[in-house]
Parts: C-alpha cells; sequence; structure tokens
C-alpha cells in the first residue's frame, strides 16, 4: 500500500500564464497530502507506476509517473506530478561536501533541503562552523520569507554534519555515495585531496569536482577511478543558481554522467552537458567580460558604479560585471582567466593587471570585505 512506499515525488503548479512553482517531497504520501489529493484514494497498481489518484472533490482517475514526464493531473487543481529519478535505481543517501566556504555551504545546503545526509569537510573547526552559520542565515532568510517552514529548516539542519576531526572523517568515508570537493582552484591541491580520497572511500562512491576551469581529466589521473570523476560546476550562490555543469573527463564512463544528472535534478536543478575544455560554457564567457569590464576600471575610462550600470541598464544584465566579480571572488576570477590563458595561449585571455594587484593584496570581494567595491 502507499502508506509504505517511499518514493520522492515533485508537484508542478500551473496558472494560465504557465509554469508556476515546484514543490519537493520525501515520499508519494507527503507529496499527494500536501497536494490536495485524496491519498485514501491512491492504490499502487502491481507491476507499474500507475496510481489511481482521487482528487479532493473530483472522481478518482489513472495517472502514470513514469519516464520523469510531468503529467497533468486534473485540471480543476492545475496540477503535475513526476517522480524523482533516483541513482542508477538506488537512491543516494550519504554525500560528503569538501570545503565549506561559500560554494560548499550552498552546496551542502541544496543537498541537505532534498533529504540526503550531508557531511561538511573543512580543516578547521573555525572553518567548518562558519560554512555551518552562512547555511544557518540562509535557512532563517527563507523562513522569513515563507519560502519554507520552520519543520523544513529544522529537517534539512538534521541532514547536515559539520566534521574537520580527521579520523571521523575517515569514518564517515566508508559509507559515502558521492564526495563533492570545493576546495582551492589549486591543482596540485587538488590532486594530492583526490589521491587520498581514493584510497579511503569505497569503490562505489563517485567524485565530483566543482572546479570553475581546470582540467576535469588531470584531476581524475591522481585516482584510481577515472571512470567515475566528474566535472560538477555550481554557480554562486548555489542555493539560488538554478543551473549546474556536468562536465566529463576523458575517462568518465556514461553511467557516471547519467548517475549525477540525475542528482542534479534531484535537488532542484538544472544540469546541462558539456565536453571538457578549459572555462567550460559560462566562464569562458562571463569572466572574460569581467576581465574587459576590469580593464575598463583600470584605464579609468569610468568608475566601477558607471560600467555596472552601463550593463545593467544597457545590457538588462541582473548585476554589474564588477560587482558580480566581488561576488563570485576576484582571486575565483583570476584563477579562471590564468587557466585560459594558459590552455588557449590566446592573448586575449591575458589577465588584467588590476585583477593580479587587488589578489596580492587580499581584496578578494566580499569575502574578504573589499573587492571593487567596500562591504
Amino acid at each position: 500500500m502507499l502508506g509504505v512506499l517511499e518514493y520522492p515525488l515533485e508537484i508542478f503548479r500551473f496558472t494560465q500564464g504557465g509554469f508556476r512553482s515546484r514543490f519537493r517531497y520525501s515520499s508519494t504520501l507527503e507529496a499527494l497530502e500536501k497536494s490536495g489529493i485524496n491519498s485514501s484514494a491512491v492504490e499502487e497498481v502491481v507491476g507499474g507506476m500507475v496510481y489511481k489518484a482521487g482528487v479532493k472533490g473530483n472522481p478518482a482517475r489513472q495517472i502514470q509517473l513514469g519516464a520523469g514526464i510531468p503529467v497533468l493531473l486534473q485540471q480543476s487543481i492545475n496540477c503535475a506530478v513526476r517522480p524523482y529519478r533516483r541513482l542508477g535505481g538506488i537512491n543516494v543517501k550519504k554525500v560528503v561536501v569538501l570545503g565549506a566556504g561559500t560554494m560548499g555551504a550552498g552546496i551542502a545546503l541544496v543537498t541537505a533541503q532534498a533529504g540526503i545526509k550531508v557531511i561538511l569537510r573543512d580543516v578547521s573547526e573555525s572553518l567548518v562552523q562558519k560554512g555551518l552559520s552562512i547555511i544557518e542565515k540562509n535557512l532563517n532568510k527563507a523562513v522569513e520569507k515563507g519560502k519554507i517552514t520552520a519543520e523544513k529548516k529544522a529537517e534539512t539542519i538534521r541532514n547536515l554534519i559539520g566534521v574537520y576531526d580527521s579520523e571521523q572523517f575517515a569514518e564517515e568515508l566508508q559509507d559515502t555515495d558521492l564526495v563533492i570537493e570545493a576546495i582551492v582552484e589549486k591543482m596540485s591541491v587538488k590532486k594530492t585531496v583526490y589521491k587520498e580520497l581514493d584510497m579511503k572511500c569505497p569503490e562505489k562512491t563517485i567524485f565530483a569536482t566543482n572546479t570553475s576551469a581546470l582540467s576535469i581529466s588531470e584531476i581524475a589521473s591522481a585516482t584510481n577511478r577515472s571512470q567515475k570523476v566528474i566535472g560538477l560546476h555550481f554557480f554562486n550562490p548555489a542555493n539560488v543558481m538554478q543551473l549546474v555543469e556536468v562536465i566529463a573527463g576523458a575517462s568518465t564512463s556514461p553511467e557516471t554522467i547519467d548517475l549525477i544528472n540525475d542528482f542534479v535534478k534531484t535537488i532542484g536543478k538544472v544540469p546541462v552537458q558539456v565536453k571538457e575544455a578549459p572555462g567550460f560554457i559560462v566562464n569562458r564567457m562571463l569572466v572574460p567580460m569581467i576581465n574587459e569590464a576590469a580593464c575598463i576600471y583600470m584605464e579609468e575610462v569610468a568608475s566601477a558604479e558607471d560600467i555596472d550600470t552601463a550593463m545593467r541598464l544597457g545590457a538588462n544584465h541582473p548585476i554589474g560585471p564588477l560587482a558580480l566579480a566581488d561576488m563570485i571572488g576576484i582571486d575565483v576570477c583570476l584563477a579562471i582567466m590564468e587557466t585560459l590563458y594558459t590552455e588557449f595561449g590566446d592573448p586575449k585571455y591575458r589577465p588584467c593587471q588590476v585583477i593580479k594587484k587587488m589578489v596580492r593584496s587580499g581584496f578578494l570581494g566580499r569575502k574578504t570585505g573589499k573587492g571593487f567595491y567596500q562591504y
């Protein structure tokens, strides 16, 4: 019976103008009850994913939940249902996020909100606590704005564990399904970390790097499981931005790609497929634009405020390029430009001198309180 069936669902609601909102639930019963559907009228049909649903005040009807395609339930409630797809038919129960900074905390948050146990790992207690504080702050804002309930906040926090102790971390790795790495953008550091992970993680564990521009294949070369290493590039802030670039390395298996695509959809994000190339899609276009804006600023053609205003009002960008650089992290922008310049050898990717100077001075944007703007 449905009461013991735990199959995660998402419910879509529509208006006359089209798609309006989406809600995710950890079980079929919870989804149907909270969507105005009479769960007592729902029965599992043996041998297939077909359920009979009675909408409150309406006769029961058959609906097909399959192939990940939304199916209109009842026009009277303007609602559609589709199941989450699980990784290879197996639910991802545990994810380790390496790095408790802005990106790591955001990735941990959206994963925990999807009902998955998350281990947030960093090298010190203070860094872990800072990451957990970022998560709690974002959850509090979501509750205040009515986006989630206090109960959902509490459930999300229960799914999170912060770890800095090496021995405890080694124990947590033993039953981990997926590791998402969001540490410093230095290849040598990443390869050292992945070599250690490869020795400590079970064979089933998939490694996903949140690198902004580095080679997935080179990162994978530090392991003995290159077929299970993949790029999983989130965007800042990860708990808000919908896009995730999924990047296959030279040896990444089709199975790993499929599994990661399913995971991205499960946490409510939209994956795009990318073949390995420096900067992938977004950063190859976006960061050179930021770099050019920095050159305009350095040449005193216009102030930072006027450059950003010009792009917001003239190109309809939601945020100006220099304010965006501060949000991303000027050090991250520099690392991406250096990767593009090294890989392509094209002078159009040469990093702007003012960006280099700011990084050397420790002016990295919002995270340090100063960048192109003062915070």
